[in-house]
């Protein structure tokens, strides 16, 4: 490219003096990859995120995109999964996820992804998102299904037995003769004692209903996380008085772990929410339920430092001490 520089003369504007030469400008490259919108999609099944490439250089750009989950529970499309940039353009691409299985009820749960960019001769470019899935059946259905078995498990034997003691009790007693009046009174009198000794019978072997127990007892015991090496929670003691829940929560901590106290919380179905407020604006919000059986808790930790975690937790038989565990505020993992 051909250069042309005039220097004229402040004092003497006539005064002049041209220069003329050779630019050359060497090829480069430079992308630039924009953050995911949004960063963290919800849905039942399917929700898609935007991705914006730049080329800020002044050579074409060519450029793959691919995305993998840590958790293989998502499937992947990619709208355009190539792309070809011309210098100083912009190209915008789609992510379309999917999630492997069906989600018919429980607690909502969030499935981190990764979208790499690959220019051609340099080196890729990852972007983080997350899909936080949603149950197709309310979380509340759960307990009202129970709910209605349990009743029904106690009023079918109630019933059956006041309709057995209503037909028992109709039945007609044997006539007395009208001729004699001894024979009368003694009639009246074996008919009356009859009756009390089939009455009795009846009040004393009525059965009494057991009290129902409360469902907040599925909660209780001692939990561990599945993951040994968590930086979150590391194990949960809950304990139960009817409907109350006392939950104990430890944190990871170094060199021992940290103990977050007790909470308490009023069971009214599933999930069971429960907040640990440390204080200056320190929160963990923990949303506990059964997704598959009572055999593993389910716990998202809604944290105000770090965002939203899911741990996964099996019950164990004996709750152990642990003396080294020291009180501090817990650490976000």
């Amino acid at each position: 490219m051909s250069l042309r520089i005039t220097a004229t003369s402040r004092e003497d504007p006539t005064i002049r003096a041209v220069e003329e030469g050779l630019l050359t400008v060497s090829a480069f490259s430079e992308i630039a990859v924009a953050e995911l919108v949004p960063q963290t999609s919800q849905g039942h099944r399917r929700t898609e995120h935007g991705l914006t490439i730049a080329n800020n250089g002044n050579l074409p750009l060519k450029a793959e995109l691919s995305a993998s989950d840590p958790e293989s529970q998502l499937e992947f499309e990619l709208r355009p999964p190539a792309l070809n940039i011309a210098p100083g353009d912009v190209a915008p691409a789609r992510v379309r996820l999917r999630a492997r299985k069906r989600m018919w009820m429980g607690s909502p749960q969030t499935h981190p992804f990764n979208v790499r960019v690959q220019p051609e001769g340099q080196p890729p470019i990852a972007r983080v998102g997350a899909m936080r899935r949603t149950a197709l059946l309310p979380s509340g259905i759960v307990p009202i299904v129970l709910g209605a078995i349990a009743l029904l498990a106690v009023a079918v034997p109630l019933w059956i037995f006041a309709s057995r003691t209503l037909g028992l009790n109709s039945t007609p007693t044997a006539a007395t003769s009208p001729t004699a009046p001894a024979a009368h009174l003694s009639a009246s009198a074996s008919a009356s004692a009859s009756a009390s000794a089939s009455v009795s019978p009846s009040l004393s072997t009525a059965p009494t209903t057991a009290a129902t127990p409360s469902l907040a007892a599925q909660f209780a015991g001692n939990w561990v996380n599945d993951d040994s090496s968590t930086p979150g929670i590391t194990k949960l003691i809950i304990t139960n008085q009817s409907d109350v829940l006392t939950v104990h929560g430890y944190g990871k901590c170094s060199p021992s772990d940290c103990d977050w106290h007790t909470r308490n919380t009023t069971y009214t179905g599933s999930p069971v929410v429960v907040l640990f407020d440390f204080g200056n604006g320190l929160t963990h919000q923990l949303t506990m339920s059964f997704p598959d059986s009572n055999a593993q808790l389910s716990v998202d930790d809604d944290s105000s430092s770090s965002g939203v975690h899911t741990y996964k937790f099996h019950r164990t038989s004996v709750i152990k001490v642990y003396p080294g565990v020291v009180n501090r505020i817990p650490q976000s993992p």
